[in-house]
């Protein structure tokens, strides 16, 4: 007894002569093919992801650097000695720099609140990274403060331009004492951990109240 022929739709084709399904090597060699793929793809996307994250640090630690940078310029471009009368009274001068401290006089920034003159401390106060302490002498407590300007620091050094005396000629020294007067510069020499885009980098400050170094 035959089966019955089913006749087919026009349009449709039949089932090819001969077609067999796929083995079950095929099969495995094509899971392995897309295993494959799909490590690639998740390497790309974590090696992107790592290099948007470190492009995004390296961003912000250059911001922080510039806006450190225009901060310190506009404050020791105001630094001042004291008055005549407080240097015979007290005996300092409001300037004393050396080359890993620096302590200067000068008005409180509008970013730190304003108001007044200050002393300011600047360099790796007790062993952090760079740090700004500023307090205003003979006023009530709570008019003091400190900031972390950058961080990531291996070394910094200070330097300072100007004649320490009539008789020398203007030259880098050591440190500054400001019965001399101001100096007319201030270099700041900072090294960065190896991690940092900028390894090694000297910022210069010029004192406008100096009229020292000619």
């Amino acid at each position: 007894m035959t089966g019955r022929v089913v006749p087919l739709r026009p349009g449709v084709p039949g089932p090819p002569q001969g077609a067999e399904g796929a083995t079950l090597v095929e099969l495995l060699v094509g899971l392995c093919l897309l295993g494959l793929l799909a490590g690639l793809l998740l390497g790309g996307m974590r090696l992107g992801l790592s290099v948007w994250e470190s492009g995004g640090e390296r961003q912000a630690f250059e911001e922080r650097l510039e806006r450190t940078d225009g901060f310190l310029r506009q404050l020791l471009g105001q630094a001042a000695l004291a008055p005549a009368a407080a240097i015979a009274a007290a005996g300092d001068a409001g300037f004393l720099g050396g080359p890993q401290e620096l302590r200067f006089r000068a008005p409180l920034p509008y970013q730190l609140g304003g108001g007044g003159h200050y002393l300011f401390d600047l360099g790796r106060l007790d062993g952090e990274d760079l740090v700004l302490a500023w307090r205003r002498t003979g006023a009530e407590e709570g008019s003091s403060g400190r900031t972390a300007l950058l961080d990531h620091l291996q070394s910094l050094h200070l330097a300072y331009f100007g004649r320490p005396s009539s008789a020398s000629p203007p030259a880098w020294q050591e440190s500054w004492s400001g019965r001399a007067g101001l100096p007319a510069l201030v270099r700041l020499d900072l090294a960065f951990a190896p991690d940092r885009p900028p390894r090694r980098l000297s910022l210069y400050f010029a004192l406008r109240l100096s009229g020292n170094g000619s």
